[in-house]
């Protein structure tokens, strides 16, 4: 080969380097998520302002239904959604305590003063009986928890587990849709006898 096309040759080589190196740097530069968001994506992905130490309290027809405190909020005025975490809610009949529910986040729904609460999600009743799930939903006009997920709710040793699930915030109503399991310790306690 003559020295002018071994020189062509080292100058195609250079510029084929020089073109996978650029088409190297651009696709580091755009991992999934780090696309910068127009300006019509960035009202509904940002919120409109933050806040510490928040506490919301929520009545129906006079009487506290919820109170929800959480480290922090986020709220976006668009949507009309609060997302707060980690969240905590107490809720009340007839301004009468009857649980305390937690959750990594909690998301308030302001049009219509329903919740979602999601991760971690444990709701304890003032009289012992613990549910846990992942997803569970507060809907304000029937004054009823809610889920589609699997639930496991415990008391005194004995478990009922399920999937998908109604019930009130006291526990003391529940219906559990499907997959019903249970392992009883004591049947009176279950049945609300002295097991005799």
């Amino acid at each position: 080969m003559s020295r002018k096309g071994r020189g062509a040759g080292a100058a195609m080589a250079a510029m084929a380097a020089l073109v996978t190196l650029a088409v190297l740097g651009l696709a580091a530069g755009c991992r999934p998520g780090d696309e910068t968001p127009t300006a019509m994506e960035k009202p509904s992905r940002a919120p409109n302002e933050g806040m510490k130490g928040v506490r919301m309290q929520n009545f129906k027809v006079g009487d506290t239904r919820w109170v929800l405190t959480a480290d922090s909020a986020a709220i976006f005025r668009e949507k009309k959604r609060v997302e707060a975490l980690p969240v905590q809610i107490d809720f009340f009949e007839e301004d009468r305590h009857v649980s305390v529910l937690t959750a990594d986040l909690g998301i308030l729904l302001q049009a219509t003063d329903d919740l979602e609460a999601r991760g971690h999600v444990k709701v304890v009743t003032d009289e012992g009986t613990v549910l846990t799930t992942e997803i569970l939903f507060w809907d304000h006009q029937k004054s009823l928890i809610h889920t589609e997920e699997f639930v496991r709710i415990e008391k005194d040793g004995d478990v009922l587990t399920g999937v998908g699930m109604e019930a009130d915030p006291g526990l003391d109503r529940i219906d559990i849709k499907n997959a019903v399991r249970g392992t009883v310790m004591d049947p009176g306690t279950l049945l609300g006898g002295d097991g005799e």
